[in-house]
């Protein structure tokens, strides 16, 4: 199921959505289970961030 919540978050899915579509109680649950997959979506995200609003 990891590959779902990966591709589904660098497909700009919330990680609330992705919880509830693996089934976990929580988004500490997903991101605790998935950090090391999620982070690099998330730094892109905060990267894009970062050139659009400046550091």
């Amino acid at each position: 199921m990891g590959w779902v919540a990966v591709r589904t978050r660098q497909s700009g899915v919330p990680i609330e959505d992705i919880s509830r579509l693996v089934g976990h109680s929580n988004t500490v649950v997903t991101e605790t289970v998935y950090r090391h997959q999620i982070r690099p979506v998330i730094m892109q995200g905060a990267a894009a961030m970062d050139e659009i609003f400046g550091s």
